[in-house]
């Protein structure tokens, strides 16, 4: 495992750690992250309960990740929106607004740190990102992911997480190739090349929820797609 390592950036000095080639965990990135979390569940029960309407909203209720083997989902996703994604007469427009100014702000801040100063090469071959994200709710029921690479037949390049809480049991990310186990910090998020040489997976939560919201660069203009078989 690496040093602990701090570099300034324009904004503020950054704290991170590098893990392996590539691996970087970077920490108290992410401001109020319970906030967010709050917000989030909020948002949900809102939505819920029909407080909109007929007025028009891109939220979704919780959308779970199933596995046809399997007999309980991984985990639920909500799906999140960046800042200029998000239209004029959402009716939950200043909420998805807060949640992504925080979410994607700390990420640009991150990427551009990894990309400019650690990592060149990923300034010059990322061309685009994955269009949508969500926020991953892993519950203590079963939650986890069994050891996967994010490339698989899409155009990913690079893998981020970025976590939202802590105050759960189990759930740490395995990265096996690189001998590296950790449960990172609410606010903190982790870098990794998307390729096989970086296979991970969740361990199952055994007390609490989870929540982190994984996000893709990719190298190409138009992002080929993962088709879930990862």
């Amino acid at each position: 495992m690496g040093k602990d390592l701090r570099a300034e950036s324009d904004k503020m000095s950054l704290e991170f750690e590098v893990l392996d080639l590539g691996l970087v965990y970077y920490k108290n990135i992410i401001p109020r992250t319970e906030y967010i979390v709050d917000l989030v569940k909020k948002l949900s029960d809102r939505y819920d309960s029909g407080e909109h309407g007929d007025n028009w909203t891109a939220v979704r209720p919780w959308e779970a990740w199933w596995d046809p083997h399997m007999p309980k989902p991984f985990n639920h996703k909500f799906y999140i929106f960046r800042h200029n994604e998000i239209q004029n007469d959402d009716f939950y427009r200043d909420d998805l607004i807060q949640i992504a100014d925080s979410l994607y702000g700390s990420l640009d801040e991150a990427f551009k740190h990894y990309s400019e100063s650690l990592y060149p090469w990923a300034k010059a071959a990322v061309k685009s990102e994955e269009p949508l994200d969500g926020i991953l709710r892993y519950e203590d029921d079963g939650g986890h992911l069994p050891a996967h690479q994010d490339l698989g037949v899409s155009s990913r390049l690079i893998s981020t997480v970025s976590y939202l809480n802590d105050n759960y049991d189990g759930g740490e990310i395995e990265f096996r190739q690189s001998g590296v186990k950790i449960k990172p910090e609410a606010g903190s998020i982790v870098f990794f090349p998307s390729n096989y040489l970086y296979v991970h997976e969740i361990m199952p939560i055994t007390s609490g929820t989870r929540y982190s919201m994984p996000h893709w660069y990719h190298h190409l203009e138009k992002p080929r797609m993962s088709d879930g078989t990862e």
